[in-house]
């Protein structure tokens, strides 16, 4: 989640106007440096002052820049400076003009902190102006739904086996059945296999849950979940708040293509897809016993 360092960089220059001149007489004034304010786009107005922004937020700022004396400008420098810490040189070029002005659409920092943008104006005698603003970055509000201590018993637990992720419900075989629309995923612990989480549809699945008359060979809908495990840490799961994030970890660098994921131990983040396109994410909490044992695991979902 912290490495968007692709949004840094990212600006769209728009609105550029330069206007020629040439005069002689030498004044030592520095060239006039300006933010535009105002309406960039309608229901978008300009950021030209320090503002509190979410993380990862599109914004605009524009600046406006002349010269003073008679020598042109040569020369504009914009740069950020996070926390301090990390400076990003995102345009630094030269110009000969009299006279600029410039939008820039970006992004805000994509973890929350303290960001200045700074400019710096040169003209031809080596007069310099300079302006700046603070972007305070704030994190998203959480907008996904987190399950905690859910349990799903193993196939021989009479704690149920079948979770939904709609609603975070678990049920017994002879519930699922009749929900069998709404079952995402299942719980098994096998010889080979070991700890297991599988989709409806998976093989094992099948060889497992086929007991009449609510084996998986009676469902009306076998829906194809698919999962990956993932690199993320226990700390890492906790952090992510937001869809955006959530379906960041989820499909970067490739999505979930697994119908099952097995040999699952303690600590583990798999990332998961359904059958009608929601992501989510696990953490196993704690696995106990086999075939008649449990797993207990914390479920996000956008």
């Amino acid at each position: 989640m912290k490495k968007l360092s692709y949004l840094l960089g990212l600006f769209v220059v728009t609105g550029i106007l330069f206007s020629a001149c040439s005069k002689d007489e030498e004044v030592l004034d520095p060239p006039s440096l300006s933010f535009l304010g105002g309406e960039y786009a309608p229901g978008q107005d300009r950021v030209d002052s320090d503002v509190n922004l979410t993380v990862g937020n599109e914004f605009v700022f524009g600046i406006t820049a002349s010269k003073v004396s008679d020598k042109d400008l040569r020369r504009v420098l914009i740069q950020r400076k996070y926390e301090n810490v990390s400076i990003i040189t995102v345009i630094d070029t030269a110009i000969n003009t009299a006279s600029i002005t410039w939008d820039f659409t970006t992004f805000a920092y994509p973890t929350p902190g303290s960001e200045d943008f700074e400019v710096t104006v040169w003209d031809k005698a080596d007069k310099s102006s300079t302006i700046s603003f603070t972007v305070t970055t704030e994190p998203a509000a959480p907008n996904i739904t987190t399950y905690e201590d859910k349990i799903l018993g193993a196939q021989d637990n009479i704690t149920g086996s079948s979770f939904a992720s709609f609603d975070g419900t678990i049920y017994t075989l002879p519930d699922a059945i009749n929900n069998a629309a709404a079952i995402d995923f299942m719980y098994f612990h096998g010889q080979t296999n070991l700890a297991t989480l599988a989709a409806p549809d998976d093989d094992a699945a099948a060889q497992v849950f086929n007991g009449e008359p609510n084996g998986l060979q009676n469902w009306t809908v076998l829906n194809a979940t698919r999962f990956k495990e993932t690199t993320l840490s226990g700390a890492d799961f906790d952090a992510i708040t937001s869809s955006t994030q959530l379906v960041t970890a989820a499909i970067l660098p490739t999505p979930p293509d697994q119908s099952k994921i097995n040999n699952l131990s303690v600590g583990q983040v798999l990332a998961f897809e359904t059958a009608d396109d929601m992501y989510g994410l696990i953490r196993i909490d704690n696995i106990t016993g086999t075939s008649d044992g449990s797993i207990d695991i914390t479920v996000k979902v956008q």
